[in-house]
């Protein structure tokens, strides 16, 4: 991808690993300052950190940038922005969970070309070039070939909002798999279980009440390791889609029709 390339790859990876040891070395650091954004939601102090580092870097590039922390005009432009979430994970970060990461992706022309998630703890690098396929510490990697539910580990997660009319109840679909599945996760890193899929460590992933930053890596990362993407119905995930279903594609019809019909709830 002629775009990535020019932006220099490596440089990108330098980024996000340098934007991964600040996070490691918050995540050691008994005194973080922690906040609560909303119910369930926190924020620390490194979450600021890691994206102020990360801004200031891809300023050079004059391409628009979309970040959690700073959001405060949010408006994607699909014809090109960078995408960055400067913890997925913040509520195992905060807790001394070692699971979570550090993550950019980048739309151009309507498209996701690159995305990259980092681990820092496990010193773990899933990216992903638009049509040049899925990586993991610079091996090509792909999805799993297990083609039977009752042999899959699958994964999910839960959001924050899961009161009122509009939260989101996954109960039931949990319930549901795992009863069906062989395994069944919710590790609370929407970015690394995309990446688990593709690596072929998860089977299935599925999860609503997502953001952008949230899924932009992950989603290229699955389709570029010959997994699949949709919506919670099947349908095409569009950038506007608060929910997604990540397989290796062989078992992905029969995720779509045991899971509930997702309502369209924003």
């Amino acid at each position: 991808m002629e775009i990535v390339e020019g932006i220099v790859f490596s440089k990108l990876k330098y980024i996000t690993r340098n934007a991964g040891e600040i996070l490691r070395d918050g995540f050691y650091n008994c005194n973080k300052k922690i906040d609560e954004k909303k119910a369930r939601e926190l924020v620390t102090n490194y979450d600021y950190e890691s994206e102020k580092y990360i801004i200031n870097q891809l300023k050079q590039y004059d391409i628009p940038i979309i970040a959690e922390e700073t959001k405060k005009n949010y408006y994607m432009d699909k014809n090109k922005c960078w995408v960055i979430d400067p913890i997925d994970g913040t509520n195992n970060f905060a807790f001394g969970i070692p699971h979570f990461s550090v993550v950019i992706a980048l739309i151009w022309e309507n498209e996701i070309v690159f995305g990259i998630i980092h681990d820092p703890i496990k010193n773990e690098t899933f990216y992903s070039i638009k049509n040049r396929g899925a990586f993991l510490n610079d091996e090509k990697i792909k999805v799993s070939s297990r083609n039977k539910l009752s042999k899959a580990m699958v994964a999910t997660g839960f959001s924050y909002n899961r009161g009122g009319k509009n939260g989101y109840n996954n109960i039931n679909n949990f319930k549901n798999f795992a009863l069906k599945a062989r395994g069944i996760r919710r590790l609370g890193s929407a970015a690394l279980d995309l990446a688990y899929v593709g690596a072929g460590r998860y089977d299935v992933y599925w999860e609503e009440g997502l953001k952008i930053w949230d899924m932009a890596a992950g989603k290229l990362f699955v389709e570029e390791s010959g997994g699949k993407i949709t919506d919670l119905n099947g349908k095409k995930w569009l950038f506007n889609t608060n929910n997604i279903v990540a397989s290796n594609g062989i078992i992905h019809e029969k995720v779509i029709s045991s899971l509930e019909k997702y309502n369209g709830r924003n």
